[in-house]
């Protein structure tokens, strides 16, 4: 056992000395490694790091010699761009020698290819920004249309000039106008020779087809005053004498007369003719009235009033006291005029009480119509004062009327009266009590009715007692505004006063043009017409006012077509000698799309106002290029600036699409202006700013593809969409469109079918066709831009859509191919 555990105790020693050894052989060969690797990695990082020394010398060393060649180098060098394209113009001019030899065909294809690639090599960077590149107009679109001329040859000269003049009271078909034709009459007038005269009737319309003759009028102090001077073709008469003719009021020429020039021939068409056609079709009565009264209205109380500012002269003030006295036995209507029989006049302000009590003393339009009560109650009421100071009484004796209406009042003259004379007046009448006031309210409605029925001519009530409505509103209260709508109506005085005033021109007041008392009836231009109120009516004092909406008066008048005669006059009657001198003066026409109103060079004898349409205003260069200068609309007054200046029209203004204008020679404006010479100052002011006006344009035009400017004619007013097929969303990008338009302003947009729900079934035929021109009309008057939305065949309404419009849109589908359309080939031929 001793033995064995010695043993085995050398074992365990003699391990454990290989143990330690063989461990540290393992460190020692571990350092080793280490110390191998670190060395390795020393020389790998030396030859690295002196490589990049080498080269960071090397490129230093380069750099150095380069500045030096350019500090040492005086002489100049080419720029890159030049060397570009000197080895651009070598390549191309061996590519040309080398294709010299082959083919035609190669050659383009080769030349085209090399030719595009070396646009593309030498393409240099544009110094100036992008911008809108603006393209200037067709010149075809700036061209005047002369094929009417083609058409007029074919068709007889007077022919011509009686359609275009009776195309002033609106459309009428083939037979109607072959009917007025055969009417027409010849009248030779010798050189010298008065064609009508003052005293002779006014009822008939004359058109020069020979000659030349002057229009002129006669003043009291014996002098006279041309007012134009009319050549083939131009009319000579009024809308003023058309309208009492038909209404029955004939009377004579007042201050109007026409003499020949030269050796002439006039055709004359008698009103009398034209009426009994309307009796014929009275259907075409109500048409014709609106036509004339829109025209009225358009140029008497809108352009003529805006333009030269004319108010209180367009509008007699004094009070409307009755028509003329008639005999009880006449076999006479008793809508005609019996000279020399008048009633007494009346302040200029306001009527006194004999003057309204003689009102209804003097008998009616309708002489069957009893209307006892009626006058009963209004000769109670024109006892009343409600103003207090400014009436006249019955107190006064006649005898000193008399002498006051034989001689002048002086200022000073009333004061003699005194203080006693304004007791006296107070005590009398001044405030007795109204009458109506002790009447029911059925007993005040029947007034009401009574009283419109009187001013209509009507005697069935069974219409007219469902629409009347009776108001009562105090002192102050506007029954219209001025450029109103929607305010429309007929309103018959019943107590109190009404005031019909106008905005004046460029300022913030109004001018009171006249007062309405008990037993007159105001409103009946806006309601004839459908435009806007020319007027502002208000309450004087408190009243009671009978009223008939637009509505119902379209309605009585659908039952009744005769009353718009009625209503017509109770306008006219209003007017002013003056309006009526004017009237003579004017001329009216219509112009088709490419139609030249005047040329460049021609002599500068009209003025012009758009009634509806659009004209377009082009100047021609010396170099034969026609510019865009211009674009007028409905109401704008047109070459007034060369008439007032008396030189020769600067530009041509064409019809952009059929127009109506009305015509003021410059013989007119003379006349206005010595008889109203306030109006010179009002013109000085509109020449003042059409100058501004060009000088601001010449102004923006100095430098116009820098600023990217537009022509003025892109200000469009209405717009025609035109779908090339009908897989074309038409009414999808319609819609979308007027969303988008809505931005810049009130739009509308209009189909056949929002027309016939508005205006009816037949508002696209024939016979509507003027309603319906009418009502366009005041939808772009309301809003600043109008979307007509074409069908998709050739309809009427498409047509009408294409007349209408300023500026017409071709919509086609991106992914279709690009081919003209069925519609498209019928537009074509239809312009």
């Amino acid at each position: 056992m001793t033995v064995f555990g010695t043993q085995m105790h050398f074992l365990q020693e003699f391990a454990s000395r290989q143990l330690n050894r063989f461990q540290s052989f393992q460190f020692n060969k571990s350092v080793i490694e280490h110390m191998d690797q670190i060395g390795a990695s020393f020389i790998i990082g030396f030859f690295v790091a002196t490589i990049v020394l080498l080269l960071f010398l090397w490129r230093r060393m380069r750099i150095n010699e380069k500045v030096a060649i350019l500090s040492d180098s005086g002489k100049p060098r080419f720029r890159k761009r030049d060397k570009v394209m000197f080895y651009g113009r070598k390549m191309l001019r061996k590519v040309r020698s080398s294709l010299q030899g082959s083919g035609r065909t190669v050659r383009v294809k080769k030349r085209q290819l090399v030719m595009k690639f070396a646009k593309k090599l030498l393409r240099l960077k544009k110094e100036q920004p992008m911008q809108l590149q603006v393209k200037e107009p067709s010149q075809a679109f700036l061209e005047e249309d002369i094929t009417h001329l083609e058409l007029d040859g074919r068709l007889p000269a007077e022919v011509i000039y009686m359609l275009r003049n009776i195309r002033v009271f609106g459309f009428f078909d083939r037979p109607l106008f072959l009917e007025l034709c055969k009417k027409i009459e010849f009248i030779n007038v010798p050189k010298g020779k008065l064609l009508f005269c003052i005293g002779d009737d006014d009822d008939s319309m004359y058109i020069v087809q020979r000659g030349k003759l002057e229009v002129f009028a006669s003043e009291p102090d014996g002098s006279e005053l041309t007012l134009k001077e009319a050549i083939p073709g131009d009319p000579i008469f009024s809308l003023l004498s058309v309208m009492d003719v038909l209404s029955g009021h004939l009377a004579p020429f007042k201050t109007v007369s026409v003499r020949a020039l030269d050796e002439s021939t006039v055709l004359r068409l008698q009103i009398g003719v034209f009426r009994d056609l309307l009796e014929k079709y009275p259907e075409l009565l109500v048409r014709v009235v609106q036509i004339i009264m829109v025209r009225l209205q358009r140029v008497t109380f809108t352009a003529l009033h805006n333009y030269l500012g004319l108010t209180t002269q367009l509008v007699n003030p004094g009070c409307l006291s009755g028509h003329k006295r008639m005999t009880p036995n006449s076999d006479l209507q008793t809508s005609q005029l019996v000279p020399n029989a008048s009633p007494p006049k009346a302040s200029p302000s306001r009527p006194n009480r004999v003057s309204v009590i003689h009102q209804f003393q003097y008998s009616q339009s309708c002489p069957e119509y009893d209307d006892k009560g009626l006058k009963s109650v209004l000769k109670d009421m024109a006892d009343m004062d409600l103003s207090g100071d400014d009436y006249s009484t019955l107190d006064v004796e006649k005898s000193q009327q008399k002498s006051l209406s034989q001689s002048p009042v002086k200022p000073s003259s009333m004061s003699m009266y005194g203080d006693s004379f304004k007791q006296k007046r107070r005590k009398s009448t001044v405030y007795c009590d109204d009458p109506i006031l002790g009447l029911s309210d059925e007993e005040v409605l029947k007034l009401a009715v009574d009283g419109f029925m009187k001013e209509m001519c009507i005697n069935d009530d069974t219409i007219i007692k469902e629409m009347v409505i009776v108001r009562e509103h105090g002192a102050g209260v506007f029954l219209t505004h001025e450029d109103a709508y929607d305010e429309a109506s007929l309103f018959y005085v019943l107590s109190g006063s009404l005031m019909v005033s106008q905005k004046n021109v460029d300022k913030e007041d109004e001018s009171n043009l006249f007062a309405a008392y008990p037993g007159e009836i105001v409103g009946a231009l806006a309601v004839i017409t459908g435009e806007a109120s020319a007027f502002t009516i208000r309450t004087r004092h408190p009243s009671r006012i009978g009223v008939i909406s637009k509505e119902h008066t379209y309605e009585i008048l659908a039952e009744y077509p005769k009353v718009v005669l009625q209503l017509a006059h109770s306008v006219v009657r209003r007017l002013s000698p003056f309006v009526r001198q004017i009237d003579f003066a004017l001329d009216w026409g219509t112009y088709e799309s490419g139609r030249a109103i005047y040329r460049q060079g021609d002599l500068s004898d009209n003025t012009f106002i758009v009634l509806s349409g659009r004209l377009r205003s082009v100047l021609t260069r010396q170099n034969g290029k026609k510019e865009l200068v211009g674009e007028y609309g409905r109401g704008d007054l047109v070459g007034i600036v060369e008439v007032l200046t008396q030189t020769k029209r600067s530009t041509t203004v064409m019809a952009v699409r059929d127009t109506e204008i009305a015509k003021l020679p410059s013989g007119l404006l003379d006349v206005i202006k010595i008889k109203h010479p306030v109006i010179v100052t009002r013109l000085i002011h509109l020449l003042g700013h059409r100058l501004l006006g060009t000088l601001q344009k010449i102004d923006d035009s100095v430098a116009p593809e820098s600023i990217g400017s537009r022509p003025s004619g892109s200000n469009f007013a209405t717009v025609a969409v035109l779908a090339v097929n009908e897989e074309v969303p038409l009414q999808a990008f319609c819609m979308e469109l007027k969303h988008a338009l809505s931005a810049v302003g009130s739009s509308l947009y209009l189909t056949s079918d929002i027309v016939r729900k508005t205006l009816g079934t037949s508002a696209l035929e024939t016979s509507s066709e003027y309603r319906l021109c009418s009502w366009l009309g005041q939808q772009e008057d309301q809003h600043r831009i109008v979307l007509y939305q074409c069908d998709s065949t050739f309809t009427a309404w498409t047509q009408r859509c294409i007349r209408q419009a300023d500026c017409i849109l071709i919509i086609a589908c991106a992914d279709q191919q690009p081919t003209v359309g069925k519609l498209e080939q019928q537009l074509d031929s239809f312009a």
